[in-house]
C-alpha cells in the first residue's frame, strides 16, 4: 500500500501526494449527462423518528457521482468574469487512507484580467470513511499576489498543520507555518461545497463547521423559497438559501450571499450571487456532466449539522 508523510512545514514545496487505485465503488453503469428535473413531491427518507417533523436531515444516498464535473459562467457586475470548474476524481489512497479527491479551479477572462487576473486551483481530500477532511493545497496566482497553501488536517487531534507561502507582485514575501486547532468535524472551505450536499433539507434552516487559515466559524444556510430558475444549463426547480459564509481575501463577501441548489436529491448547486471587495459576483451552472454512481455504503459523518439547538448526526 503506498502511503505519503504529512506535509514537512520546514519546505516551501509541499510534496504531491503519492496516490493509488482503490477497488472500484462504482456501479456498472455510468450516469447519463444531465436534464433539468421537475419538482419532486416525494417524500424523503428521514434519519429521526418522523413524529418529530425535521426540517434538517443527513441523506442516506450518494448525492454526487465519481468523476461528475461541473462548469460555471462567473460575472463580475455585468462584465464576463470567467471560469469555475468542479470536479469529483475517483477514490485514493493518501498517507494509507481511502480518500475522496476535490478538485476545482477559478480563472478569470480576459476582459477580467484587465481589472483583476484570477487564476487558481483548490483541491481537497477527505476520507471516504466519515468525509472528513484531509488534506488542502490552495495554488494562487492573482494580480495582487501569487502563492501556495497547504492544510493537513488530523480528524482525531483536532489540529492542522498549515504552511502559506504568498509574494506581492509589488514585492515583499510572507511566509507561515504553525500548527492550529479546529472545531470538531470541521469542513475546509472547499470539502463544505460538497458536504451541504449531505443534507437533505425541508425548508429548514441548518449549520455546520468550517475551517480555514486558523479560524473556526459555522457555514450558515437559511432557506427563503422554492422557484424555477433558467440558467446556461437548463430550468431547474431549485431552493434559494441565504448564506452566511466566512471567505477572506478578494471573494470576502461584503453583503448577503444567495445559493440556488436543485430541488431534489442531488442538491447541485445551480446558481450563487454575493457582493465582494472586488464588486458583485453571480455564477451559474452550465453545463453539469454526471460520472458513476457509488455503491459503497454512505459514510457515518463526522462533521455535525445544526438545525437550531438540535444537532442532527448521520450516526443517529
Amino acid at each position: 500500500m503506498l502511503t505519503a508523510d504529512l506535509v514537512d512545514l520546514d519546505t516551501t514545496k509541499a510534496p504531491e501526494p503519492p496516490v493509488a487505485a482503490l477497488p472500484s465503488p462504482l456501479k456498472s453503469k455510468s450516469a447519463t449527462n444531465i436534464k433539468p428535473l421537475a419538482k419532486k413531491g416525494a417524500a424523503k427518507t428521514s434519519v429521526v423518528p418522523k413524529k418529530e417533523e425535521p426540517k434538517v436531515l443527513l441523506t442516506r444516498a450518494w448525492p454526487l457521482t465519481i468523476g461528475e464535473k461541473s462548469s460555471y459562467n462567473l460575472r463580475w457586475g455585468v462584465i464576463e468574469g470567467g471560469v469555475a470548474k468542479i470536479e469529483v476524481k475517483p477514490p485514493q489512497i493518501l498517507a494509507g487512507t481511502p480518500v475522496l479527491h476535490y478538485s476545482g479551479i477559478v480563472k478569470s477572462s480576459k476582459m477580467m484580467n484587465m481589472f483583476y487576473k484570477i487564476d487558481n486551483s483548490i483541491d481537497t481530500w477527505v476520507r471516504l470513511s466519515d468525509l472528513a477532511p484531509i488534506r488542502q493545497e490552495i495554488k494562487q496566482i492573482e494580480s495582487a499576489r501569487y502563492g501556495r497553501r497547504v492544510m493537513v488536517i488530523d480528524p482525531e487531534k483536532n489540529e492542522v498543520k498549515f504552511y502559506e507561502k504568498l509574494t506581492k507582485t509589488k514585492g515583499g514575501t510572507k511566509e507561515d507555518k504553525r500548527v492550529d486547532s479546529t472545531a470538531i468535524g470541521a469542513q475546509d472551505i472547499f470539502g463544505a461545497l460538497y458536504f451541504y450536499r449531505f443534507v437533505q433539507t425541508i425548508e429548514g434552516d441548518y449549520k455546520f463547521p468550517v475551517h480555514d487559515k486558523g479560524k473556526n466559524w459555522f457555514a450558515e444556510l437559511k432557506f427563503e423559497d422554492r422557484e424555477t430558475v433558467r440558467i446556461p444549463a437548463g430550468v431547474f426547480q431549485a431552493r434559494r438559501y441565504k448564506v452566511a459564509p466566512r471567505l477572506e481575501g478578494q471573494l470576502k463577501p461584503k453583503g448577503d450571499v444567495y445559493v440556488w441548489v436543485s430541488d431534489d436529491d442531488r442538491n447541485l448547486l445551480l446558481k450563487f450571487n454575493a457582493k465582494i471587495r472586488i464588486g458583485s459576483i453571480t455564477g451559474e451552472l452550465v453545463e453539469h456532466t454526471p460520472g458513476q454512481a457509488i455503491s459503497m455504503v454512505l459514510p457515518s459523518m463526522l462533521t455535525p449539522v445544526e438545525e437550531l439547538s438540535k444537532t442532527v448526526s448521520a450516526k443517529d
